[in-house]
Protein backbone atom coordinates (compact mmCIF):
# COMPACT_ATOMS: atom_id res chain seq x y z
CA UNK A 1 0.00 0.00 0.00
CA UNK A 2 2.66 2.45 0.89
CA UNK A 3 4.89 1.36 -2.07
CA UNK A 4 1.74 1.91 -4.31
CA UNK A 5 0.84 5.62 -2.78
CA UNK A 6 4.99 6.33 -3.01
CA UNK A 7 4.88 5.64 -6.24
CA UNK A 8 1.49 7.02 -7.41
CA UNK A 9 2.49 10.22 -5.78
CA UNK A 10 5.69 10.38 -7.76
CA UNK A 11 3.50 9.45 -11.43
CA UNK A 12 1.41 12.65 -10.25
CA UNK A 13 3.75 14.91 -9.23
CA UNK A 14 5.81 14.38 -12.48
CA UNK A 15 2.50 15.14 -14.24
CA UNK A 16 2.15 18.11 -12.54
CA UNK A 17 5.56 19.44 -12.76
CA UNK A 18 5.21 19.03 -16.47
CA UNK A 19 2.09 21.14 -16.63
CA UNK A 20 4.00 24.00 -14.12
CA UNK A 21 5.76 25.37 -17.71
CA UNK A 22 1.93 25.56 -19.10
CA UNK A 23 0.34 27.57 -16.57
CA UNK A 24 3.52 29.79 -16.29
CA UNK A 25 3.04 30.43 -20.32
CA UNK A 26 -0.70 31.06 -20.27
CA UNK A 27 0.06 33.85 -17.67
CA UNK A 28 2.46 35.45 -19.05
CA UNK A 29 0.43 35.11 -22.55
CA UNK A 30 -2.02 37.41 -20.69
CA UNK A 31 -0.80 40.80 -22.06
CA UNK A 32 0.86 42.27 -19.47
CA UNK A 33 -0.82 46.15 -20.33
CA UNK A 34 -4.33 44.47 -20.36
CA UNK A 35 -6.24 46.87 -18.05
CA UNK A 36 -8.90 44.73 -17.78
CA UNK A 37 -8.61 42.68 -14.05
CA UNK A 38 -11.40 40.58 -14.84
CA UNK A 39 -10.17 38.92 -17.95
CA UNK A 40 -6.71 38.04 -16.26
CA UNK A 41 -8.91 37.13 -13.24
CA UNK A 42 -10.73 34.73 -15.75
CA UNK A 43 -7.84 33.49 -17.55
CA UNK A 44 -6.04 32.72 -13.97
CA UNK A 45 -9.12 30.82 -12.65
CA UNK A 46 -9.26 28.65 -16.30
CA UNK A 47 -5.84 27.71 -15.93
CA UNK A 48 -5.74 26.82 -12.65
CA UNK A 49 -8.81 24.57 -13.20
CA UNK A 50 -7.33 22.95 -16.07
CA UNK A 51 -3.94 22.54 -14.76
CA UNK A 52 -5.11 21.04 -11.92
CA UNK A 53 -7.65 18.28 -13.90
CA UNK A 54 -4.72 17.38 -15.60
CA UNK A 55 -2.67 17.02 -12.63
CA UNK A 56 -5.28 15.00 -10.88
CA UNK A 57 -6.39 12.84 -14.06
CA UNK A 58 -6.60 9.13 -13.49
CA UNK A 59 -3.10 8.73 -15.37
CA UNK A 60 -0.87 6.19 -13.26
CA UNK A 61 2.43 5.85 -15.06
CA UNK A 62 3.51 3.32 -12.56
CA UNK A 63 3.49 -0.55 -12.73
CA UNK A 64 1.70 -0.62 -9.17
CA UNK A 65 -0.85 1.12 -9.62
CA UNK A 66 -3.27 4.34 -8.30
CA UNK A 67 -3.67 4.90 -4.32
CA UNK A 68 -5.74 6.65 -2.59
CA UNK A 69 -4.82 10.45 -2.10
CA UNK A 70 -2.11 10.52 -4.89
CA UNK A 71 -4.45 12.72 -6.74
CA UNK A 72 -4.45 15.36 -3.60
CA UNK A 73 -0.83 15.65 -3.67
CA UNK A 74 -1.00 16.38 -7.38
CA UNK A 75 -3.75 18.90 -6.67
CA UNK A 76 -1.62 20.80 -4.30
CA UNK A 77 1.29 21.02 -6.30
CA UNK A 78 -0.80 22.38 -9.28
CA UNK A 79 -1.86 24.85 -6.92
CA UNK A 80 1.53 25.82 -5.53
CA UNK A 81 2.27 25.96 -9.16
CA UNK A 82 -0.37 28.44 -10.14
CA UNK A 83 0.22 30.72 -6.77
CA UNK A 84 3.72 31.06 -7.88
CA UNK A 85 2.92 32.05 -11.19
CA UNK A 86 0.70 34.36 -10.41
CA UNK A 87 3.21 35.81 -7.83
CA UNK A 88 5.68 36.05 -10.59
CA UNK A 89 3.01 37.73 -13.15
CA UNK A 90 1.14 40.20 -11.29
CA UNK A 91 4.83 41.49 -10.02
CA UNK A 92 6.17 41.95 -13.17
CA UNK A 93 3.23 43.46 -15.22
CA UNK A 94 4.57 46.65 -16.19
CA UNK A 95 7.69 44.84 -17.35
CA UNK A 96 6.56 44.57 -20.73
CA UNK A 97 9.15 45.08 -23.92
CA UNK A 98 9.11 48.53 -24.79
CA UNK A 99 9.52 49.06 -28.47
CA UNK A 100 12.99 50.21 -29.92
CA UNK A 101 15.55 49.35 -31.92
CA UNK A 102 16.13 45.91 -31.64
CA UNK A 103 12.32 45.28 -30.59
CA UNK A 104 11.75 47.00 -34.72
CA UNK A 105 13.66 43.89 -36.17
CA UNK A 106 11.54 41.17 -34.37
CA UNK A 107 9.65 39.55 -36.74
CA UNK A 108 6.09 39.57 -36.61
CA UNK A 109 4.99 36.02 -35.83
CA UNK A 110 7.59 36.26 -33.43
CA UNK A 111 6.64 39.22 -31.43
CA UNK A 112 3.04 38.19 -31.25
CA UNK A 113 3.00 34.42 -30.54
CA UNK A 114 6.49 34.27 -28.50
CA UNK A 115 7.41 36.97 -27.08
CA UNK A 116 6.28 35.34 -23.59
CA UNK A 117 8.77 32.88 -23.77
CA UNK A 118 11.50 34.49 -26.00
CA UNK A 119 11.13 38.16 -26.33
CA UNK A 120 10.16 39.17 -22.57
CA UNK A 121 13.20 39.34 -19.81
CA UNK A 122 11.18 37.24 -17.36
CA UNK A 123 10.27 34.56 -20.27
CA UNK A 124 14.43 34.12 -20.49
CA UNK A 125 14.42 33.87 -16.25
CA UNK A 126 12.16 31.64 -15.73
CA UNK A 127 12.56 29.23 -18.66
CA UNK A 128 16.63 29.12 -18.79
CA UNK A 129 16.59 26.25 -16.31
CA UNK A 130 17.62 22.42 -17.45
CA UNK A 131 15.14 20.48 -15.83
CA UNK A 132 12.15 23.29 -16.99
CA UNK A 133 13.25 22.73 -20.93
CA UNK A 134 13.83 18.65 -19.52
CA UNK A 135 9.77 18.90 -18.32
CA UNK A 136 8.32 20.77 -21.26
CA UNK A 137 9.89 17.94 -23.44
CA UNK A 138 8.57 15.23 -21.11
CA UNK A 139 11.98 14.67 -19.67
CA UNK A 140 13.96 13.94 -23.63
CA UNK A 141 15.31 16.98 -23.66
CA UNK A 142 19.07 14.84 -22.99
CA UNK A 143 18.04 12.08 -25.23
CA UNK A 144 17.07 14.98 -28.41
CA UNK A 145 20.68 16.73 -27.69
CA UNK A 146 22.88 13.71 -27.34
CA UNK A 147 21.17 12.55 -30.21
CA UNK A 148 22.50 15.43 -32.45
CA UNK A 149 25.85 15.46 -30.67
CA UNK A 150 26.14 11.63 -31.54
CA UNK A 151 25.01 12.35 -35.21
CA UNK A 152 28.18 15.06 -35.63
CA UNK A 153 30.41 12.77 -33.73
CA UNK A 154 32.85 13.32 -30.65
CA UNK A 155 35.36 15.72 -32.41
CA UNK A 156 33.14 18.31 -34.74
CA UNK A 157 35.54 19.33 -37.69
CA UNK A 158 35.28 22.05 -39.25
CA UNK A 159 32.82 24.87 -39.45
CA UNK A 160 29.27 24.52 -37.52
CA UNK A 161 26.40 26.74 -37.57
CA UNK A 162 23.36 26.41 -35.19
CA UNK A 163 20.61 28.34 -36.20
CA UNK A 164 18.91 30.08 -33.15
CA UNK A 165 19.43 29.68 -29.57
CA UNK A 166 18.25 26.83 -27.26
CA UNK A 167 17.13 26.99 -23.78
CA UNK A 168 19.09 24.73 -21.76
CA UNK A 169 23.12 23.43 -21.97
CA UNK A 170 22.46 21.89 -25.75
CA UNK A 171 24.95 24.72 -27.32
CA UNK A 172 27.02 24.30 -24.63
CA UNK A 173 27.41 20.90 -24.96
CA UNK A 174 27.61 21.67 -28.68
CA UNK A 175 30.70 23.92 -28.04
CA UNK A 176 32.29 21.20 -26.20
CA UNK A 177 32.64 19.11 -28.95
CA UNK A 178 33.97 21.24 -31.33
CA UNK A 179 37.59 20.53 -32.24
CA UNK A 180 40.69 22.39 -31.31
CA UNK A 181 40.69 24.07 -35.07
CA UNK A 182 37.13 24.29 -35.51
CA UNK A 183 34.23 26.76 -34.80
CA UNK A 184 30.44 27.17 -33.99
CA UNK A 185 28.16 30.20 -34.95
CA UNK A 186 25.63 30.40 -33.37
CA UNK A 187 23.24 32.84 -35.26
CA UNK A 188 19.24 34.40 -33.14
CA UNK A 189 17.26 37.59 -34.37
CA UNK A 190 17.07 38.43 -30.72
CA UNK A 191 19.92 40.14 -28.67
CA UNK A 192 17.94 39.22 -25.24
CA UNK A 193 19.62 35.91 -26.60
CA UNK A 194 22.06 35.82 -27.91
CA UNK A 195 23.07 37.60 -24.08
CA UNK A 196 21.79 35.02 -22.69
CA UNK A 197 23.75 32.60 -24.62
CA UNK A 198 27.27 34.22 -24.00
CA UNK A 199 26.40 34.25 -20.13
CA UNK A 200 26.26 30.43 -20.38
CA UNK A 201 29.07 29.40 -22.30
CA UNK A 202 32.42 29.73 -20.72
CA UNK A 203 35.69 31.75 -21.40
CA UNK A 204 37.79 30.72 -24.27
CA UNK A 205 34.23 28.56 -26.12
CA UNK A 206 34.93 28.50 -29.71
CA UNK A 207 31.83 30.03 -30.40
CA UNK A 208 30.93 33.06 -33.08
CA UNK A 209 27.51 34.64 -31.87
CA UNK A 210 25.93 36.58 -34.12
CA UNK A 211 22.49 38.80 -34.73
CA UNK A 212 21.13 36.79 -37.74
CA UNK A 213 17.54 36.35 -39.47
CA UNK A 214 17.03 32.31 -40.05
CA UNK A 215 15.24 32.99 -43.33
CA UNK A 216 17.92 35.86 -44.72
CA UNK A 217 21.85 34.45 -43.28
CA UNK A 218 24.30 37.09 -44.37
CA UNK A 219 26.97 33.85 -45.07
CA UNK A 220 28.18 33.39 -48.06
CA UNK A 221 27.32 29.55 -50.10
CA UNK A 222 28.81 26.92 -49.00
CA UNK A 223 30.41 28.21 -45.55
CA UNK A 224 29.66 25.50 -43.28
CA UNK A 225 30.42 21.68 -43.00
CA UNK A 226 27.31 20.94 -41.04
CA UNK A 227 24.42 22.79 -39.64
CA UNK A 228 21.74 22.29 -36.34
CA UNK A 229 17.91 23.46 -36.37
CA UNK A 230 16.54 22.22 -32.77
CA UNK A 231 12.99 22.96 -32.18
CA UNK A 232 13.03 25.81 -34.27
CA UNK A 233 11.26 24.93 -37.61
CA UNK A 234 8.05 24.73 -34.99
CA UNK A 235 7.82 27.92 -34.34
CA UNK A 236 7.84 29.79 -37.37
CA UNK A 237 4.97 29.79 -39.81
CA UNK A 238 5.13 27.73 -43.60
CA UNK A 239 6.62 30.13 -45.65
CA UNK A 240 9.25 31.40 -42.86
CA UNK A 241 10.08 27.93 -42.27
CA UNK A 242 10.57 26.95 -46.01
CA UNK A 243 13.18 29.85 -46.92
CA UNK A 244 14.84 29.07 -42.86
CA UNK A 245 15.53 25.39 -44.46
CA UNK A 246 16.71 26.62 -47.96
CA UNK A 247 19.20 29.24 -46.32
CA UNK A 248 20.52 26.38 -43.65
CA UNK A 249 20.92 24.08 -46.94
CA UNK A 250 22.61 27.02 -48.60
CA UNK A 251 25.46 27.82 -46.29
CA UNK A 252 26.38 24.35 -46.21
CA UNK A 253 29.35 22.69 -48.42
CA UNK A 254 28.77 19.92 -50.75
CA UNK A 255 28.36 16.62 -48.91
CA UNK A 256 28.12 18.95 -45.39
CA UNK A 257 24.90 17.62 -43.07
CA UNK A 258 21.90 19.42 -41.79
CA UNK A 259 20.68 17.68 -38.77
CA UNK A 260 17.04 18.75 -37.59
CA UNK A 261 15.06 18.02 -34.25
CA UNK A 262 11.70 18.68 -33.78
CA UNK A 263 7.95 18.05 -33.22
CA UNK A 264 6.63 15.07 -35.02
CA UNK A 265 2.68 12.94 -34.93
CA UNK A 266 2.46 10.58 -32.22
CA UNK A 267 1.29 7.58 -32.51
CA UNK A 268 -2.22 7.10 -31.81
CA UNK A 269 -1.60 4.97 -28.20
CA UNK A 270 0.66 7.86 -27.10
CA UNK A 271 -1.17 9.05 -23.75
CA UNK A 272 -0.20 12.89 -24.52
CA UNK A 273 -1.42 12.70 -28.13
CA UNK A 274 -4.78 14.42 -27.09
CA UNK A 275 -3.58 16.34 -24.63
CA UNK A 276 -0.64 18.55 -26.34
CA UNK A 277 -2.90 18.95 -29.65
CA UNK A 278 -4.83 21.78 -27.96
CA UNK A 279 -2.20 22.63 -25.75
CA UNK A 280 -0.06 23.19 -29.09
CA UNK A 281 -2.77 24.88 -30.79
CA UNK A 282 -3.41 27.83 -28.35
CA UNK A 283 0.49 28.22 -27.61
CA UNK A 284 2.38 27.14 -30.69
CA UNK A 285 0.53 27.84 -33.73
CA UNK A 286 2.71 26.29 -36.11
CA UNK A 287 3.98 23.18 -33.99
CA UNK A 288 1.46 21.23 -35.77
CA UNK A 289 2.22 21.44 -39.02
CA UNK A 290 5.16 18.88 -38.38
CA UNK A 291 2.12 16.49 -36.92
CA UNK A 292 0.75 16.75 -40.82
CA UNK A 293 3.36 17.42 -43.09
CA UNK A 294 7.14 15.86 -43.50
CA UNK A 295 10.06 18.35 -43.23
CA UNK A 296 11.07 17.50 -46.77
CA UNK A 297 7.63 19.35 -48.04
CA UNK A 298 9.76 22.87 -46.80
CA UNK A 299 12.61 21.98 -48.73
CA UNK A 300 13.56 23.80 -52.04
CA UNK A 301 11.57 22.02 -55.01
CA UNK A 302 15.44 21.74 -57.10
CA UNK A 303 17.03 20.63 -53.85
CA UNK A 304 17.83 17.00 -54.62
CA UNK A 305 19.87 15.39 -50.81
CA UNK A 306 22.62 12.91 -51.56
CA UNK A 307 21.14 11.19 -48.09
CA UNK A 308 18.32 11.81 -46.43
CA UNK A 309 17.78 9.57 -42.80
CA UNK A 310 14.86 10.30 -40.04
CA UNK A 311 14.70 9.09 -36.45
CA UNK A 312 11.73 8.96 -33.96
CA UNK A 313 11.89 9.06 -30.56
CA UNK A 314 9.09 8.59 -27.49
CA UNK A 315 6.70 7.13 -29.32
CA UNK A 316 7.35 9.41 -32.66
CA UNK A 317 6.22 12.22 -30.90
CA UNK A 318 10.28 14.06 -31.68
CA UNK A 319 12.06 13.39 -34.92
CA UNK A 320 15.70 13.89 -35.58
CA UNK A 321 15.97 14.75 -39.72
CA UNK A 322 19.86 14.52 -41.04
CA UNK A 323 19.72 15.82 -44.46
CA UNK A 324 23.28 15.53 -46.47
CA UNK A 325 23.87 18.10 -49.35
Amino acid sequence: MVSGYISSAFSYACLSIAAGPWVLVGLLKANPSCQNRARRAAILISLGISTAWLSASPWDLSPVGPAPGAGFVALGLALCLILLSAAAYFRTRNLAVQPGAAAQQIPDYLQRNYWWAYVHPLGVRIFERQWLVNAILWGNFSRLRDAVLDELGPEIKGHTLQVACVYGDFSVRLAEHIAKDGQLDIVDILPIQLNNLRKKLGPGAPVHAALADSSQLSFANATFNQGVLFFLLHEQPQNVRRRTLAEAIRVLKPGGKLVVVDYHMPTSRHPLRYVLQPILRVLEPYALDLWHCDICEWLPTDFRPNELRKQLFFDNLYQKVVIVV
